[in-house]
């Protein structure tokens, strides 16, 4: 979810935006329940397929956004070089360590919340890079 309201916020500023889980299922598809509220905001969702962080992967990003802090210490077990270019996307709402938590496995209102989080978190994103001349101050 947060991958594609990054590319939609982002689009036309020449920012590349990817997606990549700590889990090692490749290739599945988003769940009914963020299809259905991606769809209600107006994303599409249908041909999203996971794929799983790797070492080149973090390597090549100028910045990584995790949801939770254990996906944080799971890319740094990958690459332990990656501490300055990681933060928690929920730190762009509130405080560093704010973390938005994954709906998988829970009702559709925990796709909701967590839908609004992130648009928040971007939103705050957004408007810290405007105000800092386009560089994220880690």
């Amino acid at each position: 979810m947060a991958e594609r309201v990054l590319q939609e916020k982002l689009k036309n500023k020449g920012i590349k935006v990817g997606s990549a889980g700590i889990s090692p299922f490749e290739g599945m598809g988003a769940t009914d329940y963020a299809i259905e509220v991606m769809a209600g905001k107006g994303f599409d969702l249908i041909n999203h397929q996971t794929r799983s962080l790797d070492k080149e992967m973090i390597e090549a990003a100028d910045l990584i956004l995790a949801m939770e802090k254990f996906h944080m210490d799971a890319v740094l077990r990958i690459d332990p070089g990656a501490t300055d270019k990681i933060r928690l996307l929920g730190s762009f709402i509130a405080g560093p360590e704010t973390e938005i938590l994954d709906p998988f496995g829970k009702p559709v209102e925990a796709y909701r919340e967590c839908l609004g989080l992130i648009e928040k978190a971007v939103e705050g994103m957004v408007e810290k890079i405007k105000n800092q001349n386009s560089k994220v101050k880690m």
